[in-house]
């Protein structure tokens, strides 16, 4: 009788004498990042002007972004009028957010050299954070203007079609005009 508490007592013990293994830090590779708070993988979207999950507002609303139009010009029978339009408006679109990109890469290395300086002033933090929302805002507005821009270049059964080829399914919203 006397035996159970001692060893529960002893397997407590064990268990207070194993050193705790520390978390990992999943922003640790962050670290090496020439802007801290942004991925290698970010950077490179941002530098070279694709969406990244930016336009997905309009996309999931059966808004075709002109990058995957592209993708299915053969399945989507997309005559050469219709391609000359949706290369034109991805070509326009990328370039445009390459500039936008960089305007965002350069707010976020302002923040991230200010904190690294020592920051203290609330209201340099304020204007900072300021110019990186301001920055991302119009790479956004940029992806989903392409999209609205996108949408009358297709005819409704080739909208229909795009839904099914991206796997949204045959939503009503996708085959009727907006």
């Amino acid at each position: 009788m006397r035996l159970a508490p001692l060893l529960l007592v002893v397997v407590a013990l064990a268990g207070c004498a194993t050193p705790a293994q520390p978390a990992p830090n999943t922003y640790a590779e962050l670290l090496k990042s020439p802007i801290r708070g942004l991925s290698a993988d970010e950077i490179a979207s941002l530098e070279n002007g694709s969406g990244a999950g930016l336009a997905l507002p309009a996309e999931l609303n059966g808004y075709p972004g002109p990058k995957h139009i592209l993708e299915f010009r053969d399945e989507l029978r997309l005559n050469e009028s219709q391609l000359e339009r949706i290369q034109a408006l991805f070509d326009a679109m990328r370039g445009q957010a390459q500039a936008a990109g960089r305007r965002v890469l350069a707010a976020y290395q302002a923040l991230d050299e200010w904190f690294r300086a020592g920051a203290e002033d609330e209201a340099a933090l304020d204007g900072l954070v300021e110019e990186v929302g301001q920055a991302e805002a119009a790479l956004r507005a940029i992806h989903l203007r392409a999209h609205l821009e996108a949408l009358p270049v297709l005819t409704p059964h080739q909208r229909a079609m795009y839904q099914e080829l991206r796997g949204y399914g045959t939503a009503d919203h996708a085959s009727h005009a907006h």
